[in-house]
């Protein structure tokens, strides 16, 4: 056999092997093997998460009783995003929650539906691009689904004659939400709270490996190229920073410091960076679960901050 042949033969092996070690970490991280089982609604597991597992599930059979409009946005011929709408008044304020990593929004809020709606806003419970009833499967850690935030954002004016907006998002919702201060969005939209968010894709991906035990430089150039060819968008769109240079709305900040999925670093260094986001810790809570450590905190910091923006 000539040599070339050899060499074609080697160098084509090495591009299936390449391919394929990305499309494994692309199932691995970017897609969601979760979409439509039931227990994505179960609270998480583990020993920081189960002393609140009743409380949670409670919370979450409260949100399912409540009456609510199934609606949903056409996107394009292959997409469709779907909603709860818990509708108040015409006039009241509009709250967009927005969930978290194969997550769903009324078990990544749990009291969070109840605690907007006490206020008699508005609130529409999104399911992200490839979750739940949404079509697709794929997740791109809030960089293409800041877009659908918007289209949301227009969707509820279109139907409600330009209401106050604010959007609330929790854990990969909440670096989604921050990433829409990058966008040109329209002059309702009022405020931003973000409960527990990373301020980087790719330093939560790497903390998220090198916590499995594996290594993430080795891997790195693989995840790049995976997110590029089957996630179809680019890592280096994910620093949340990159979005909050030019923002001129009020944020809300939301961390615990036991949080050991999103690291409390993470909001801190973006209220370090960014000191004029409002920042609140609660000490010893998990990841999203700060609702159910201090409820009466919880619900102040929410009060005085949006009681500070409806000035």
């Amino acid at each position: 056999m000539e040599w070339y042949y050899i060499l074609i033969i080697v160098l084509g092996s090495l591009v299936l092997i390449v391919l394929g070690l990305c499309f494994y970490l692309y199932l691995r991280i970017f897609y969601n093997n979760r979409k439509g089982k039931p227990e994505t609604l179960e609270p998480l597991k583990g020993k920081l998460y189960d002393p609140f597992a009743d409380k949670s599930r409670s919370c979450i059979r409260k949100a399912l009783s409540l009456p609510f409009e199934q609606v949903s946005l056409k996107v394009s011929r292959h997409k469709t995003l779907c909603a709860r709408y818990y509708f108040s008044s015409d006039d009241a304020p509009t709250a967009i929650l927005v969930h978290g990593y194969k997550g769903n929004g009324i078990r990544d809020f749990s009291g969070g539906v109840q605690e907007v709606i006490k206020r008699k806003n508005n609130v529409l419970v999104i399911d992200h691009h490839g979750h739940n009833l949404s079509s697709g499967r794929t997740i791109t850690f809030g960089v293409k689904e800041k877009y659908d935030v918007l289209r949301w954002i227009e969707y509820i004016n279109k139907r409600s004659n330009n209401p106050d907006i604010y959007l609330y998002g929790i854990s990969m919702g909440a670096a989604t939400v921050l990433m829409d201060c990058g966008l040109s969005l329209p002059s309702n939209v009022k405020a931003i709270i973000a409960d527990c968010p990373y301020k980087s894709v790719k330093e939560e991906i790497k903390f998220t490996i090198n916590k499995m035990g594996l290594k993430y430089a080795p891997l790195a150039p693989f995840i790049h190229l995976s997110a590029l060819l089957f996630a179809r968008f680019n890592l280096n769109k994910g620093e949340v920073k990159d979005y909050l240079k030019n923002n001129k709305l009020p944020i809300l900040l939301i961390h615990g410091t036991a949080d050991d999925i999103v690291p409390v670093t993470n909001s801190r260094g973006l209220k370090e960076e960014f000191p004029y986001i409002d920042y609140c810790e609660f000490e010893g809570s998990p990841h999203g679960l700060s609702y159910f450590i201090d409820y009466e905190r919880y619900s102040k910091e929410l009060d005085n901050f949006l009681d500070k923006i409806s000035k």
